[in-house]
């Protein structure tokens, strides 16, 4: 039987798409020089996903850049110790519902509980080469292009809102599309 997964580049390609279309708190805890990055990794729930902490926010795993290996449990959840507080870039695993194999990368501002492919096109915004968006912009930005009205996306779990479930696998396509597209 012939695997299946699920496959799609990230920063590079959304931040197109997110620019294009724009016109129209994690958890984290401190003791003795290191802080806990805790959060849920969402598209479909992720399990045994790398968890790599992006320190210097460039939206790309560098050496030196912590990442730990099948991070995530049944329901996307993880914690990891970190340096600083910063984004979360997930890689690999697959989807607890549906058991495809998923090859992307998701990732979200730093301080977000939940990343899903909304909160990548919204640090895709925060990391745009020409037009760079605040962490503020870029969230009111993505919340316009998927008609969320104020729901925190960096926050808020989208397979228990319907609403945001739907926004997400849209913009899970589109990042997908592009990847295809490029490829």
């Amino acid at each position: 039987m012939k695997s299946q997964s699920r496959k799609f580049a990230v920063l590079p390609l959304v931040a197109a798409m997110a620019i294009a279309l724009s016109g129209c708190g994690g958890s984290s805890s401190s003791s003795s020089g290191s802080v806990t990055l805790s959060g849920t990794a969402v598209d479909g729930y992720l399990v045994g996903s790398e968890v790599c902490v992006d320190d210097n926010a460039d939206g790309v795993v560098d050496a030196g850049e912590t990442c730990t290996a099948s991070a995530t449990d049944a329901t996307g959840d993880f914690s990891v110790t970190a340096t600083a507080t910063a984004p979360v870039i997930i890689r690999g695993g697959s989807d607890a519902t549906t058991g495809l194999v998923f090859e992307g990368e998701l990732t979200a501002p730093a301080g977000s509980t939940m990343i899903t492919p909304l909160t990548t096109v919204m640090q895709a915004l925060m990391l745009s080469e020409s037009d760079p968006k605040s962490e503020a912009d870029a969230l009111a930005a993505v919340q316009a292009m998927f008609n969320l009205g104020a729901t925190d996306i960096t926050a808020v779990d989208p397979m228990s809102d319907v609403n945001l479930y739907a926004r997400s696998v849209i913009a899970h396509t589109v990042m997908e599309r592009i990847s295809e597209s490029v490829a």
